[in-house]
């Protein structure tokens, strides 16, 4: 398997999208905690996919220094904002660079589903008992 790393955000990017992924997995912990008390149903629970998929999106993105909505467009950061959406971008021209953020895109989202899958199994299953 190809691990080479060709990042399409900056560090600060990545370090943004740690932080939002902490906030997130933290106001998941809190609905979790009330969800077992209050008892919520099983499609109510099943929600949570949404708010755990995002956090894992954002922590696999940082990780793989690579943001799946600008390699969906070809495009790079060109500078470091803070944050993400606020950052000027430039076209990648290189084909075969492209063609490799793509993959790590790829494997980002790969990573994402298997790991909210795990999760919501687990999340299902606690709450079910």
């Amino acid at each position: 398997m190809d691990r080479l790393c060709l990042p399409n955000i900056g560090p600060k990017g990545r370090r943004w999208r740690y932080w939002a992924t902490g906030i997130n997995f933290v106001m998941v912990a809190f609905t979790l905690i009330a969800s077992a008390s209050a008892d919520w149903g099983f499609w109510t629970n099943l929600t949570l996919a949404v708010p755990i998929w995002l956090g894992f999106l954002g922590f696999f993105q940082a990780r793989e220094k690579t943001c799946v909505f600008l390699a969906a467009r070809g495009l790079r950061s060109v500078d470091d904002r803070s944050l993400p959406f606020m950052s000027e971008t430039e076209q990648i021209e290189d084909k075969q660079e492209r063609a490799q953020i793509k993959r790590q895109a790829n494997r980002v989202h790969l990573r994402t589903l298997g790991a909210t899958c795990v999760l919501m199994t687990i999340v299902i299953t606690i709450t079910i008992l």
